[in-house]
């Protein structure tokens, strides 16, 4: 926050365990919100400082972490609604912009956190925090 100089880095809202490069690798994908709750992807602009709203939770959710697939056309996002933590899909167009609504990867209500995703685009998670589990021709497994 002091090497970016902007009040509006809130560590504890950014604290979210992720952090991403934008796919022309000139800005960072980051968690925003306030009083240390994330509500939103913004991209931050590392030559200009701009930030620029990239996608907003739905009400009463929380993002606890998120991860663009190699092709920037996926992303992988661990919304908390309560006391659940269960992960999403959402598509996005070539300009970084969202199409359609966040789907759920597993179809009952799980704690899930910790998306990645690897090179040939399987997406990968932990579950009930010790299982990993690979997400392949969208088949969770």
């Amino acid at each position: 926050a002091k090497v970016l100089g902007h009040s509006w880095f809130d560590a504890s809202v950014h604290a979210t365990p992720a952090l991403q490069w934008t796919p022309d690798g000139q800005g960072l994908l980051l968690a925003d919100g306030e009083n240390g709750i994330a509500t939103s992807l913004i991209r931050f602009d590392l030559k200009t400082q701009a930030r620029a709203q990239v996608y907003t939770l739905p009400s009463g959710s929380r993002m606890r972490g998120f991860a663009f697939s190699p092709s920037f056309q996926q992303l992988a996002i661990v919304m908390q609604t309560g006391n659940q933590y269960r992960l999403h899909t959402l598509d996005f167009d070539s300009q970084l912009r969202p199409n359609g609504q966040p789907k759920p990867v597993l179809p009952e209500s799980s704690d899930t956190e910790a998306p990645a995703w690897s090179p040939n685009g399987d997406l990968y998670f932990i579950r009930a925090q010790r299982e990993l589990w690979r997400v392949r021709n969208k088949r969770p497994e």
